[in-house]
């Protein structure tokens, strides 16, 4: 095997963990994507392990395109997910303290119906 065998074989398997990472994202499941991390990480090594110097054939050089589509592909799947589970804590945090929900006094719910006052809360410094 010669070194732009491995080369190739290396950013080929990077590769494909990508396109898998990005399909597990893109189907909305972040934790099939996250269990690729390992695997990602040793083909990430691998590459860098590669000696230098080697010939940017043209076979290379479209994996490397390839590749680059695909890392800017995960760029964007990553942000939308994170994104999303932003907006999945914010959700959260709300139902978790109504009283912080904007358009109404403390104490008052957002699923409060008309003309029922909300049970004044009290704290107590006894022990």
């Amino acid at each position: 095997m010669t070194r732009t065998d491995d080369q190739a074989g290396a950013l080929a398997r990077l590769a494909a963990l990508l396109a898998a990472e990005n399909a597990a994202l893109a189907a909305g499941m972040p934790e099939r994507a996250g269990a690729l991390l390992a695997d990602k990480e040793q083909a990430i090594a691998a590459l860098d392990h590669l000696p230098p110097g080697v010939a940017a054939t043209a076979e290379l050089r479209a994996a490397a395109r390839r590749l680059a589509g695909l890392v800017a592909e995960n760029r964007r799947l990553l942000a939308r997910a994170i994104a999303v589970q932003g907006r999945v804590l914010d959700v959260l945090a709300q139902a978790a303290m109504p009283d912080a929900l904007p358009g109404g006094p403390p104490g008052a719910r957002a699923n409060a119906r008309p003309g029922v006052r909300a049970a004044p809360r009290t704290l107590s410094a006894q022990a």
